[in-house]
C-alpha cells in the first residue's frame, strides 16, 4: 500500500472514531445492558436506553396510561433468552425480542415482539 493511501486510510479511521466518540457523548439517554443467569442455565440479556427524566412527569403524561410504550428511550428495548422461559405463566420461546409495555396506574401489560430490530415500533 502506498504511503498516500495509508495516510488517507488512517485519517478516515481517525475521523470515524472521533465521530463515533462524539455521538456517544451526545446521547442523552445512555445505552445500558443488564445480563444475568437464571436457574443456572438461562442466559438473560436486556439492552435498553436509560431515559433521562429531566424533571418531567413520565407516567400518565409523557408516557400515557393505556398505550403501548417501547419501554426505554431511543430505540426499542431488547430482551433475549437462550432457552424457553415462562413469563407470567406464558411460554416465551428462546430468542431476541423487542420489549414493550402498556402501563396503567395499577398494572402493566408486558409485550414481547419478535421484531427485535423494530426501532421502537410494535410489529404485528
Amino acid at each position: 500500500m502506498r504511503m498516500k493511501n495509508l495516510n488517507a486510510l488512517l485519517l478516515t479511521a481517525a475521523l470515524f472514531t472521533l465521530g463515533t466518540a462524539l455521538n456517544a457523548q451526545e446521547r442523552v439517554s445512555p445505552l445500558k445492558e443488564a445480563k444475568t443467569i437464571i436457574s443456572g442455565s438461562v442466559n438473560l440479556a436486556i439492552t435498553y436506553s436509560s431515559p433521562s427524566v429531566k424533571g418531567r412527569k413520565i407516567w400518565g403524561d409523557l408516557v400515557p396510561f393505556g398505550e403501548v410504550w417501547r419501554t426505554g428511550a431511543n430505540e426499542a428495548t431488547t430482551f433475549e433468552v437462550n432457552k424457553d422461559v415462562l413469563v407470567n405463566g406464558q411460554r416465551l420461546a428462546a430468542g431476541k425480542y423487542a420489549f414493550f409495555t402498556i402501563p396503567s396506574e395499577k398494572t402493566w401489560t408486558l409485550v414481547f415482539n419478535k421484531g427485535a430490530q423494530s426501532m421502537g415500533r410494535l410489529q404485528l
